[in-house]
């Protein structure tokens, strides 16, 4: 069996919830979320800082994160960049094929939100459910 290295993804806000692979292949990381979601929602904000969208939706990815996080939210937010390998090979193995791109984990179920929806994030977090409008 390989030997995993493992090192902490950053977040929004620069905390650490969960250690992920770093090496091997993207199945230990996308393992590793699928395990942490059997107890907690993981929502994973795939986006690039060369991404003029990206910039523009990270000031509401940060307060979402922050509201979160104070209401005291058994959610896990992920930020994860695409200048890292490992970042990269996560978004192929869950098809991101544009920036941003939000997936939220729960119970081993992957859903994205649709583009349109990210004005409705915490809706999307807390419920896995997007209401247009």
């Amino acid at each position: 069996m390989q030997h995993l290295v493992k090192k902490a993804l950053s977040f929004a806000d620069g905390q650490t919830i969960l250690n992920l692979s770093t090496r091997g292949n993207a199945v230990d990381s996308m393992h590793a979320l699928k395990q942490a979601s059997q107890k907690r929602v993981q929502m994973c904000l795939f986006s690039a800082d060369w991404c003029p969208a990206c910039r523009a939706f990270e000031p509401a990815w940060k307060a979402a994160v922050n509201d979160q996080r104070n209401a005291g939210s058994s959610i896990d937010w992920h930020n994860l960049k695409d200048g890292s390998p490992h970042a990269q090979r996560l978004a192929k193995e869950y098809d991101i094929t544009s920036y941003p791109t939000i997936v939220r984990i729960w119970q081993e179920r992957e859903t994205k939100l649709p583009p349109g929806g990210r004005g409705r994030l915490i809706e999307f977090a807390t419920t896995g459910k997007y209401t247009p409008g």
